[in-house]
């Protein structure tokens, strides 16, 4: 009886050591298929989230309410406050400190002068090219790039006269020439001067 038994353990322990390979194998294949499954599902993840993110920036730039402005073309860009349209551009940079010094050209298109004014600048390097091929890859750029730029408030009491360009200085702080790839700004305003109509 116990060398039946001997004999029998033996078979089983055969039988599992021949069948071990096999379902090793199955195994690495089912680890295969969950793991190119796994790295499908966060691409398309990576895919929504890069799209979230460029469709929250587009609708931002399509409100007007910030714009990206040129250091190199000067091309003006019009901008919306929360009391008029301005049209902005940058006039000239130079090196300032451990910044640059914009020089912006601020124009009021609107009748009336504004008395003070804010500014919201965001800078750092270019955006990211779009490859349509790796979204995942597109994401991860997008998400390294925006916590990799600036931001700054500056507050200034100066007059915005109608219908004139005014001169606004504005210094970027930390920042090399090539850290200003990107520029963004944004604007309120506070203080609205009217003439007082005196006809009778």
């Amino acid at each position: 009886m116990t060398d039946i038994k001997v004999l029998l353990i033996g078979v089983v322990a055969l039988s599992l050591t021949a069948c071990e390979p096999a379902q090793n194998r199955a195994s690495e294949d089912e680890s295969v298929k969950s793991a190119h499954m796994r790295a499908e599902m966060l691409n398309k993840m990576g895919s929504i989230e890069g799209r979230l993110n460029a469709l929250d920036f587009m609708i931002e730039f399509l409100r007007r309410k910030s714009v990206e402005i040129d250091a190199v073309t000067h091309e003006y860009q019009s901008i919306d406050t929360n009391s008029g349209r301005f049209l902005i551009e940058c006039d000239n940079v130079q090196p300032y400190l451990d910044g640059q010094k914009l020089q912006l050209r601020v124009g009021n298109p609107n009748l009336a002068t504004y008395r003070g004014f804010k500014l919201k600048a965001k800078w750092g390097p270019r955006t990211p090219k779009w490859d349509s091929a790796d979204a995942l890859q597109n994401a991860s750029r997008w998400d390294e790039w925006k916590r990799s730029l600036r931001e700054k408030e500056i507050e200034s009491t100066a007059d915005l006269k109608p219908g004139v360009w005014n001169t606004v200085e504005i210094v970027l702080a930390p920042a090399k020439p090539d850290e200003l790839g990107y520029i963004e700004l944004s604007m309120t305003t506070d203080k609205i001067i009217l003439y007082q109509d005196r006809t009778p």
